[in-house]
């Protein structure tokens, strides 16, 4: 968790738990993206998955450019690629 000024403004948690496989999932607050917020909260959860002994996995679509560029500088490797299917649902 980032704070500032007693305000939570961002947040790296795990977003889903399979074994010892944590994804890891970053809210930041729009006012404090692009002040490194999530690479500060993303750099205190991988490091607290290694000191557990849990393996972080991290998942978004290429699209992502920013959390992409932040998953590499974090030293996270693309694992695999799927394909994503949206429906329009009237």
């Amino acid at each position: 968790m980032a704070e500032h000024k007693n305000k939570i403004v961002g947040l790296c948690f795990s977003a889903f738990v399979v074994d010892r496989v944590h994804a890891v999932d970053i809210e930041t607050l729009t006012e404090y993206r692009n002040q490194h917020v999530g690479t500060a909260v993303a750099y205190a959860f991988i490091e607290e998955c290694k000191r557990k002994g849990v393996d972080p996995y991290w998942d978004c679509m290429p699209e992502n450019i920013g959390s992409n560029r932040l998953a590499k500088k974090m030293g996270m490797s693309l694992s695999f690629d799927y394909p994503i299917v949206w429906y329009n649902i009237p």
